[in-house]
């Protein structure tokens, strides 16, 4: 007899390892008895006994009575396929309910934080992409020039990018500056001010606050882009809603103060 792989095979049926040999012994021998397929496959009477119960419970075996015993019959193998078939459309129409249960479990959840360190052009631009996400249409921001800026050119035009991608998602902008707009990119001169079209405002960062960070404070993420003297940003990003919560109200406080 040919062994079936029954590795996962039986749990894909929703089938022991026993019942799916007994199927198969009955396929290979159809029309004996339960007895008579224990001696073939050598396995014990009970467990033999078990397994057809089961598989006649679930219309993969047919009972044919012959004289005083009981005969078995297997149905077409291909039945397991629709079996297989069924379980899996099964599983696809319980995916929109157990969605819904994951998530309200996660709302339930008393805390959820994550706090992640990266460096490098690319952390930064990950953040910024992140926050195109905003369900808030609210983003927070104290921009002052790094030296990325200078040390990749074409970072300009991804902030562009960013922009558009931001208007088109309908969320709008508070940006704090700490430098001279003046000695900015020409391009980015020309967004750093109070704009409708681009959902923007800004105003000027009092003073004594402009040092080598900015930030980016949406939803319950907030980004810290802090660069060191030899001009490496590290990219500081905590998602916690208690604690962006506080960075929120420490940012709207400074901004109440501050002038246009």
């Amino acid at each position: 007899m040919v062994v079936v792989n029954t590795t996962t095979l039986p749990q894909a049926l929703d089938l022991t390892t026993n019942e799916l040999k007994v199927f198969e012994g009955f396929v290979k021998n159809p029309g004996v008895t339960a007895a008579k397929l224990s001696g073939i496959l050598r396995m014990d009477k009970s467990s033999t006994y078990r397994s057809v119960n089961k598989l006649v419970a679930e219309n993969l075996l047919i009972p044919v009575p012959h004289h005083d015993a009981m005969t078995y019959i297997a149905v077409s193998p291909d039945e397991l396929k629709s079996r297989y078939s069924e379980k899996l459309s099964s599983l696809a129409n319980i995916v929109p309910a157990l969605t819904t249960f994951v998530s309200s479990l996660n709302s339930a959840a008393r805390r959820k934080t994550t706090i992640r360190t990266e460096t490098g052009i690319e952390a930064v631009r990950k953040a910024l992409s992140e926050s195109l996400d905003c369900k808030e249409k609210l983003i927070r921001e104290l921009f002052r020039t790094h030296s990325f800026f200078k040390q990749n050119p074409e970072h300009v035009g991804f902030v562009l990018d960013t922009l558009k991608t931001r208007v088109k998602n309908k969320i709008a902008i508070r940006q704090f500056y700490a430098t001279d707009p003046t000695q900015e990119h020409p391009d980015i001169q020309k967004i750093m001010k109070n704009d409708k079209r681009l959902l923007k405002t800004v105003r000027h960062l009092p003073p004594g606050l402009d040092d080598m960070n900015s930030m980016r404070i949406w939803d319950d993420t907030t980004n810290i882009f802090s660069e060191d003297e030899e001009g490496v940003t590290l990219v500081i990003t905590i998602t916690d809603k208690y604690v962006t919560s506080f960075m929120k109200k420490i940012y709207d406080f400074i901004w109440n103060l501050s002038k246009a």
